[in-house]
């Protein structure tokens, strides 16, 4: 069974469920989606067919880097947590999640990229140790507008999954 597929919006910089396309609900005469009893709109299946409504699925792979980069990890017993912050992290799993938070309000500088480089491989490396992946390519560079964006590809049995990301940065300088 497949897991509900979890989306980036990068202009939006938030993430989200993904829902069916629009240009794929059954609609009425007035072009309008026709909603089911379940309240949301009715999907379009193969070949035509009504489907069940709801949210996607799909997308595994992509949806656990997703989570994994944007769940706060619990900050470690040596990380520079500013006082009065909570320390985060997930109460059933403190090791989930990534410490890309704990980098929000530092300079943007060469170190703290590459440390939010090793903050990315660090979150995503439980895909390798589960052996869902054979290997794991990070990159991130520095864009305009206060934007740390990369990409995480997973490489598994040859076939690359490239997940993009963005985080945005609320440097001091």
């Amino acid at each position: 069974m497949a897991d509900i597929a979890t989306i980036w919006d990068s202009a939006a910089s938030r993430g989200d469920w993904a829902l069916p396309s629009r240009d794929r609900f059954v609609t009425d005469a007035a072009g309008r989606p026709v909603i089911g009893p379940d309240g949301f709109a009715v999907p379009i299946g193969p070949a035509g067919a009504m489907a069940s409504a709801g949210l996607l699925s799909g997308r595994d792979i992509q949806t656990a880097v997703l989570i994994s980069l944007f769940t706060d990890a619990a900050a470690g017993p040596d990380d520079a947590v500013p006082p009065g912050i909570d320390p985060r992290g997930w109460w059933a799993d403190p090791d989930i999640g990534s410490k890309l938070w704990l980098l929000a309000r530092a300079k943007r500088t060469p170190a703290t990229l590459q440390l939010a480089i090793a903050y990315v491989r660090q979150a995503v490396a439980w895909i390798i140790a589960d052996q869902l992946a054979d290997a794991i390519d990070v990159t991130a560079e520095w864009q305009a507008g206060n934007r740390l964006a990369g990409q995480v590809v997973v490489i598994h049995r040859g076939a690359q999954t490239p997940v993009p990301f963005d985080y945005a940065w609320k440097d001091l300088a």
